[in-house]
C-alpha cells in the first residue's frame, strides 16, 4: 500500500507491505527527489528508506493508478522546489 499524505508544509510518500502492514517507504517530497515512469504499469522514485539512506523504489500498479501517482509527486516536487529553491553560488 503506498499512500501520499499531504500537510501544509510538506508531502510525504509512505508504503507498506501488504498483509503485516510493515513501513517499508516513509519520506518527505523533497526538491532532489526523481519520479520517472519506467513503464507502462511503473514508477521509478528515489527515496528515503525508513533509516534515512536514499534509495532506488519501483512502484508497480495499474497503468492508470501509475499516471494519477505520477502526476500528483510531480505537482508535488513542483511545490516543494518552489518552496525550497536552491542558493545560486553568487548568493551570501
Amino acid at each position: 500500500m503506498l499512500r501520499l499524505n499531504d500537510r501544509d508544509e510538506e508531502s510525504r510518500l509512505v508504503g507498506r507491505t501488504a498483509g503485516t502492514q510493515r513501513l517499508i517507504l516513509n519520506t518527505k517530497v523533497w526538491p532532489g527527489m526523481t519520479a520517472e515512469r519506467a513503464g507502462s504499469k511503473s514508477l521509478r522514485l528515489t527515496a528515503m528508506d525508513v533509516h534515512g539512506d536514499i534509495r532506488i523504489f519501483i512502484v508497480q500498479a495499474a497503468p492508470k493508478e501509475v499516471d494519477q501517482l505520477h502526476s500528483l509527486l510531480l505537482q508535488r516536487l513542483k511545490r516543494a522546489q518552489e518552496r525550497h529553491p536552491k542558493k545560486l553560488a553568487t548568493d551570501h
